[in-house]
């Protein structure tokens, strides 16, 4: 409630309910004779329904719109994304840009980087038992089974390379000659 010296807020008035307005509206168009009973409940009701029904429709095509908008701008940035890594990819292919320097932008941009071919030689460790008579007699028969075991394995193997570690002496071999 305003005070008398006060003018009316926005807060104060509230607006005109649809009924209100339907009935001033029947008024207005026929003068004064009563509306039908119910009639002007009836189409409030259904005036309601209908703007309510017409609210959600263009929330959801608005919706609609912007998750389109949304899918577009995701496509365009994918699109880019693949362009920038394919160019990129081109000029390390035509020796104008150092791959290294490729990656380190192909990183920055949060995008995969270009893989190369890599030649790797690495030593691994491997623990054979065998028969022998003699500590490099044993490393010999344990290369031999190695190089049993790993031919035709599809990559080469540099036997020269090897670097004989350390054999332990055990018990007899009962099969042994």
């Amino acid at each position: 409630m305003t005070a008398p010296d006060q003018p009316p807020t926005a807060e104060t008035v509230l607006p005109p309910t649809l009924e209100a307005i339907l009935a001033s509206a029947w008024l207005t168009l026929c003068g004064n004779s009563e509306p039908p009973p119910g009639l002007i409940s009836h189409l409030a009701g259904a005036v309601g329904a209908h703007l309510r029904h017409e609210i959600d429709r263009t929330r959801a095509e608005a919706s609609t719109a912007a998750h389109h908008e949304a899918n577009g701008a995701r496509a365009a940035l994918d699109r880019l994304r693949r362009a920038v890594r394919e160019q990129l990819a081109g000029a390390v292919g035509e020796e104008q840009l150092d791959v290294d320097l490729a990656n380190s932008m192909l990183e920055h941009f949060g995008l995969p980087q270009l893989q190369r071919m890599w030649h790797v030689r690495m030593g691994l460790v491997f623990q054979v038992e065998v028969s022998a008579c003699a500590e490099e007699d044993a490393f010999d028969a344990a290369a031999h089974t190695l190089r049993g075991a790993l031919e035709g394995c599809g990559f080469p193997i540099d036997w020269g390379a090897r670097c004989d570690d350390e054999a332990t002496a055990g018990d007899l071999d009962p099969d042994g000659r």
